[in-house]
């Protein structure tokens, strides 16, 4: 089974909040990394870059 994880994070364009969405995550305990691209701000029209890492279920570290 696996899940959805989304969270609002700063465009690194402008400073307005924009969501950052994880599909297909695995029902693993394992710590996964990776990156990702912010949907496009509201505000810039712009996508910002972040890496990431998942542990439990949840963004612990997105830069």
């Amino acid at each position: 089974m696996s899940y959805t994880l989304i969270e609002a994070v700063t465009c690194k364009h402008c400073g307005s909040t924009v969501m950052i969405e994880k599909l297909n995550c695995n029902n693993s305990d394992s710590i996964f990394t990776g990156s990702l691209s912010t949907k496009s701000c509201p505000k810039c029209h712009k996508s910002s870059s972040y890496s990431y890492k998942i542990k439990n279920k949840q963004f612990v570290d997105l830069r």
